[in-house]
């Protein structure tokens, strides 16, 4: 979604016009931090993590939340 179709679409919806399009991410990962593990939600938003231990964990955190969530 590019800038103009998102400014156009929050115009037609008569939302708050200083709203941005990070703004929804942001307060997905702000909300997120209080229930969610880090991993997850750093895999969830798309960032990539480079430290082989933190990958490691992360696969192993990922598979304990995909397990939890099919409960």
């Amino acid at each position: 979604l590019g800038i103009r179709s998102f400014e156009r679409i929050r115009d037609e919806l008569k939302l708050n016009p200083e709203h941005r399009p990070h703004d929804g991410r942001t307060h997905f990962v702000t909300m997120a931090n209080a229930r969610v593990d880090e991993y997850a939600i750093k895999y969830m938003v798309g960032h990539k993590i480079s430290d082989i231990t933190e990958r490691s964990t992360r696969a192993a955190n990922l598979l304990g939340f995909e397990r939890r969530l099919r409960k």
